[in-house]
């Protein structure tokens, strides 16, 4: 249960950017979600911050087809 307070505490920052449409935000939570092993909630920012322009979001999504 530590952990997993631990994990939303790191994350509660990005996920406020994101959700305020921050793209690089937005791609840093997507990969900490899918280190995490939650691959489709992670794609789904990737996939947002990727929209909004991001290169890196781009990149992963290109490598990842």
């Amino acid at each position: 249960m530590v952990r997993v307070t631990y994990y939303r505490e790191a994350l509660s920052a990005p996920i406020k950017a994101a959700e305020l449409g921050q793209s690089d935000a937005q791609y840093v939570l997507g990969t900490r979600l899918i280190a995490n092993q939650d691959q489709a909630e992670g794609d789904k920012w990737i996939k947002q911050s990727a929209e909004l322009g991001n290169k890196k979001a781009l990149k992963y999504l290109n490598r990842s087809v």
